[in-house]
C-alpha cells in the first residue's frame, strides 16, 4: 500500500515547478548560491526528484556543505526507497547519516537533516 503511494508519486510526470525557482530567486542569498540552487534543482528534476527550495538550502547546508556528500548523492538517497515513515504520514529516505524527508501529499523533499539515529518517533518501513 505505502508503495503503492511511493511508486505513483515517482511517477508522477511534473513540470519544472516555476514556483520553486521563483522562491530560489527571492531569496535573501547571494547570487551565486542562488544560481547553484536553480542548477541542482533542474538536474535533480531531470532525474525524476523534485526538492522545494527549503530542502534545496538544507541539502547545500547539512548534507554537502557539513557532510561532504555531492548532489549526486543527495539525488541518489531521494531515489532509493523510503525506510521510515512520520507520523504525519511523510516519508524519509536515509543514506550515511543525512535524512530526507519527502512530503507524502506532494512529492517533495522539503528538508534535509544529519542525525546520528533516526528519531524514535519514526517508523521503519519493513521491505
Amino acid at each position: 500500500e505505502l508503495y503503492k503511494k511511493v511508486d505513483k508519486l515517482n511517477k508522477a510526470k511534473r513540470n519544472i515547478n516555476k514556483q520553486t525557482i521563483k522562491e530560489i530567486e527571492e531569496k535573501n542569498w547571494n547570487p551565486e548560491f542562488k544560481a547553484k540552487a536553480i542548477k541542482f534543482y533542474r538536474d535533480a528534476h531531470k532525474k525524476g526528484v523534485e526538492f522545494s527550495s527549503h530542502g534545496i538550502a538544507r541539502g547545500f547546508d547539512r548534507a554537502i556543505n557539513e557532510s561532504g556528500l555531492t548532489e549526486m548523492d543527495l539525488i541518489n538517497i531521494a531515489k532509493s526507497k523510503p525506510k521510515y515513515i512520520q507520523n504525519d504520514g511523510n516519508l524519509v529516505y536515509s543514506g550515511k547519516n543525512i535524512y530526507l524527508v519527502r512530503n507524502i501529499k506532494t512529492g517533495d523533499f522539503k528538508t534535509v537533516l544529519i542525525r546520528k539515529e533516526p528519531r524514535k518517533d519514526w517508523r521503519k518501513i519493513d521491505e
